[in-house]
Formats: structure tokens, sequence, C-alpha cells
């Protein structure tokens, strides 16, 4: 086996073995091996990866369900309460200082 082969098969088992930093790398940018990838840790990367997939699958959830306004699609005002009629007799018992 020469010795680019061994290279080969070292980057393939460590993406199988390793597939958040495979993914945090190719959202970053972030070559293998360079300073920035041996500076965050797997927990670091494994966070932002749990983080990124709640968010994925929320907005998922979110897509799923008539949420989105659509012009003229529905009545998207709440209603205006109702208006009653007040009494003459219900204004004079009106006690403004408890107000």
């Amino acid at each position: 086996m020469s010795n680019l082969e061994e290279i080969d098969n070292f980057i393939l088992e460590w993406n199988i073995k390793y597939p958040v930093d495979r993914w945090w790398r190719k959202k970053h940018n972030i070559p293998f091996n360079s300073s920035a990838h041996r500076e965050c840790s797997f927990v670091d990367m494994f966070f932002e990866f749990r983080e990124d997939k709640m968010y994925e699958e929320a907005y998922k959830n979110m897509s799923n369900k008539d949420t989105d306004y659509k012009p003229g699609s529905r009545d998207f005002l709440k209603p205006a309460p109702e208006i009653t009629d007040v009494s003459d007799e219900d204004w004079d018992d009106l006690d403004l200082d408890k107000l």
C-alpha cells in the first residue's frame, strides 16, 4: 500500500468515524487539519450540529402548518369587540374615582 493510499484511507476512516467533524468543516469551509480545524473541539462542533438540526426541524414543522400569510387568503385581523349601548343610567352609576 502506498503512502497516498494510506492517507486516503485515513481521511476516509476519519470522515466515517467523525461525521459531525466533516459536516462542520464543510459548513464553515475549513480545510482538514488546518489551524482553525484543530482549534475547534468536537464538543463545540456537536453542539453546533445539534442546534442546526433543532432549528431545521422547527422550521420544517412551522412550514407544515398554514402559518404563512398569503394576501387575501384569510382574515388575519382580530375582530373588533362588539360595542353595546350604554344606558344613561349606567353612565350615572359609573364611579370614575374607582377607575
